[in-house]
């Protein structure tokens, strides 16, 4: 299997990211240092995440699904081989 790109790399990186500064407003709705975290990722890493994930919607349905096939193969093939090299991770 070929590695993440550098689109994919950044959309899952800012989902993760976007996903952890969720949770803990969910916990703190109200904490200055929840607000300054999400403004400095609206502020540095938003719009090159939002750049990344066009790019990822120009490559169009059928190369898509062909990478998601691609990448899940690696996936159950980690799983069923009980070996974790990290490429797996990467696709969470």
């Amino acid at each position: 299997m070929r590695p993440l790109d550098a689109a994919e790399q950044q959309v899952v990186r800012a989902r993760r990211h976007v996903h952890e500064l969720i949770l803990r407003l969910a916990e703190q709705p109200i904490d200055a240092e929840v607000y300054r975290q999400l403004r400095a990722y609206l502020d540095t890493e938003a719009a090159p995440a939002l750049a990344a994930l066009a790019a990822l919607r120009e490559r169009g349905p059928a190369e898509l699904r062909a990478r998601i096939v691609e990448l899940l193969a690696e996936v159950e093939a980690d799983s069923e081989g009980g070996e974790a090299d990290g490429r797996a991770q990467q696709t969470a």
